[in-house]
């Protein structure tokens, strides 16, 4: 006997339907491969960025030139991050520019602005002063000069050494083996790494290239 036309349709609707439902379906494993891709390509691409390398600030920019993701940093203890820095000459085009031009720190907290340690440096009739660079608990160090005191002079095309850390509630720089002490805000279990930048309000009418080896 033929079907009649309506178990016909009724027959009809539910392989569609089945099909439909077979194309939504999603095995978990798959699920898991689709969730976890992302993960693995943000962390391959952070692992990449914490790497020592050249970083370059092009003419009238402040950051870096290329991609700049956050490095996200977990503090089990107390933060800090020790490493070796050159400069080229395209520093000196921040001859007497008034504000201090960061080489590399780290946050704590959500933003650097809340609490951070960073070592920079300005260039005052072509000498190059390096400084210490902090905010605490929101105060800026344009605020408070006693958050960016002097560490030393430096050369062009030179490698030093520093090491930023916090200890007992001080923001602890030792830069070639001189060491200066900076209270502290309150400390945050994370934050992320501080990369070099220009400025204050100003940029460079050319590029400058600072060298970052990160150490143990």
């Amino acid at each position: 006997m033929r079907q009649s036309s309506a178990a016909l349709n009724s027959e009809f609707r539910q392989t569609m339907k089945n099909k439909i439902l077979k194309k939504l379906f999603v095995p978990w494993w798959k699920m898991l491969i689709w969730i976890s891709l992302p993960v693995i390509m943000f962390s391959c691409m952070n692992c990449r960025s914490m790497q020592s390398g050249t970083y370059v600030i092009k003419a009238g920019n402040h950051y870096c030139s290329g991609l700049n993701l956050p490095v996200i940093k977990f503090y089990w203890e107390n933060p800090s991050v020790n490493f070796k820095y050159r400069i080229d000459d395209g520093a000196y085009a921040a001859n007497n520019l008034n504000g201090v031009s960061k080489i590399y720190g780290f946050s704590e907290g959500q933003h650097h602005w809340n609490s951070s340690a960073r070592l920079g440096f300005i260039v005052k009739d072509n000498v190059i002063t390096v400084r210490a660079y902090c905010y605490v608990d929101g105060v800026s160090p344009q605020q408070n000069e006693i958050q960016k005191p002097e560490i030393g002079t430096i050369e062009t095309n030179r490698w030093y050494s520093c090491r930023i850390s916090r200890q007992d509630g001080y923001y602890v720089f030792n830069h070639e083996g001189k060491e200066i002490k900076i209270k502290a805000g309150d400390g945050h279990s994370c934050g992320y790494l501080l990369t070099p930048y220009v400025g204050g309000t100003f940029t460079l009418d050319k590029d400058i290239r600072i060298d970052i080896e990160l150490l143990p």
